[in-house]
């Protein structure tokens, strides 16, 4: 997965994470999606002390993370995802 950011009218940095039970590892540190996103912009310069993960990472396919796990809540739940 990966995670584009930059400070505003900076250069934008590209982040890889890996997709593990129980959350996104970066740099060999398991986190929940969140906290790998503050931790790839903290490295970026930010000083934001909170971001939503969920909307950053990005699967190769290009869809976010968030979208992914509404397919496989819905699908696991019998319905649709929305």
């Amino acid at each position: 997965m990966t995670l584009d950011y930059g400070l505003r009218g900076g250069e934008r940095k590209r982040f890889q994470g890996t997709l593990r039970h129980g959350g996104v590892e970066v740099d060999g540190e398991l986190m929940s999606p969140s906290a790998a996103a503050v931790y790839c912009m903290h490295r970026a310069g930010s000083q934001r002390p909170t971001a939503n993960g969920w909307v950053m990472w990005r699967l190769p396919s290009g869809e976010l993370l968030s979208e992914v796990y509404q397919q496989v809540v819905g699908e696991a739940d019998g319905g649709v995802a929305v």
